[in-house]
């Protein structure tokens, strides 16, 4: 056994952590494409992926609690990938109604430029903004908003979002570059 297959518990004694590795290897060879299947029923291409590694994310934080027969642990993985798209639907309807508040605020602003400005030629560029907003990804509309909308520093966001500031300056400067996600 190799030093990185044991650790060292709270109490100094040595414990083997190859068993709960080849489980965990034995449950995804086993119940890797039963999943990927029950999955891409239930969402989109490309949100397939996303669903089943947080499943499996999932399986090896609460290995303890995924039943040991195949077929248990298989219904143990649709109902935890079931409760992670439901998540993921709930953000989206998130993403949703943020939208729809960013689009009020900028129809109830008033027009840049101060009085003497029509605010005819706004209501477009503010539907730009909105529609544009609309269409980020879940994850960069959160940089942004975070930055734009809630007023705060790359150190307070990142802390937020649980990363470094370095990272949060790299997802903040790649986020309006990506292209929209599809409608």
């Amino acid at each position: 056994m190799s030093a990185t297959e044991r650790v060292i518990e709270e109490d100094g004694e040595r414990s083997d952590v190859g068993e709960p590795v080849a489980r965990f290897r034995s449950l995804f060879d086993d119940a890797y494409d039963d999943l990927t299947r029950f999955v891409r029923r239930r969402v989109t291409e490309s949100h397939a992926d996303d669903v089943v590694s947080e499943t499996f994310l999932a399986a090896w934080r609460r290995l303890g609690d995924v039943p040991h027969l195949l077929d248990d642990a298989r219904a143990w993985l649709f109902g935890t990938a079931r409760n992670v798209i439901l998540t993921m639907d709930r953000g989206r309807v998130r993403q949703g109604r943020l939208a729809l508040k960013v689009a009020e605020e900028l129809n109830s602003a008033p027009p840049p430029g101060g009085h003497g400005e029509d605010p005819a030629h706004t209501v477009p560029s503010r539907a730009d903004v909105a529609g544009a907003f609309a269409a980020l990804s879940d994850a960069d509309a959160e940089v942004l908003s975070l930055v734009a909308w809630d007023g705060l520093t790359t150190k307070e966001a990142a802390g937020v979002l649980g990363i470094t500031p370095t990272a949060f300056s790299v997802r903040l400067t790649r986020a309006p570059a990506r292209p929209p996600r599809p409608a």
